[in-house]
């Protein structure tokens, strides 16, 4: 097949399971009002010495599901809300909890095992192409979304004393500094976030245990405001404690 160059300049961000992404004018090459064949092209040719494959499904790549942040470990809980708020919006959600439907004798449900098929593809291609490379094979094994999901999740919330331990330490260090209060809050939000997404869900509508770990965390971040933030810290303290 004869080499295919882009017609633009793109940024080509590097090579992720044998395929890599251009981003730049990506939604004029998709435009199906262009002249060029908007189902699949493909291409190899040297990019600064790697060999790639450059892979272009059309329309598709306007459905794609992307989650704009990888999972590095620590912020398993930032990458899984966005998983989850992605696949909300594309009505996909449930197959990261459902089994895939079992297909009839009669052959009367195809459409929607076929169907299910297909987009439980694209949600285990969003979670492999928003994990950091070190991770990606050992979820090779897994074969649905929903599988992949509760392996992650198993190891980075349910069983996780590394995690817990690291996240442990933070909370005692973790200070106003030379932040602003708007980015200390932010700091701390997110490392209580982690802490709190590893407390096992209570059943009560009012869970008093709940109550208590976010009286800590409020005891926590009035502490590690700066001095000139005194009078705020005693007037949260004295309303909460």
């Amino acid at each position: 097949m004869a080499s295919w160059q882009p017609p633009w300049g793109g940024e080509v961000e590097k090579e992720c399971m044998g395929a890599i992404r251009i981003f730049e004018h990506i939604d004029e090459f998709c435009d199906p009002r262009n002249a060029y064949d908007a189902r699949y092209h493909l291409d190899r040719r040297d990019f600064k010495g790697s060999r790639i494959i450059v892979q272009f499904a059309g329309e598709s790549q306007l459905n794609a599901i992307v989650i704009r942040i990888t999972l590095e470990g620590p912020n398993y809980p930032e990458w899984a809300f966005c998983v989850e708020t992605a696949l909300r919006g594309h009505g996909l959600l449930h197959h990261l909890t459902d089994n895939a439907p079992k297909p009839k004798e009669d052959g009367s449900n195809a459409t929607a095992v076929k169907d299910w098929g297909i987009n439980d593809g694209k949600v285990m291609a969003a979670m492999v192409n928003s994990t950091k490379q070190s991770l990606i094979m050992s979820l090779s094994k897994f074969k649905t979304a929903k599988a992949i999901w509760e392996n992650l999740k198993q190891r980075y919330v349910q069983d996780s004393g590394a995690l817990l331990h690291s996240l442990m330490q933070q909370t005692h260090v973790i200070e106003q500094n030379d932040m602003s209060i708007d980015e200390y809050y932010s700091a701390f939000d997110r490392l209580m976030g982690s802490l709190t997404s590893m407390v096992p869900e209570c059943s009560a509508d009012s869970c008093p245990a709940h109550k208590f770990i976010e009286k800590f965390f409020t005891y926590r971040f009035v502490m590690g405001v700066r001095a000139e933030y005194d009078s705020i810290r005693y007037t949260v303290a004295s309303q909460f404690f």
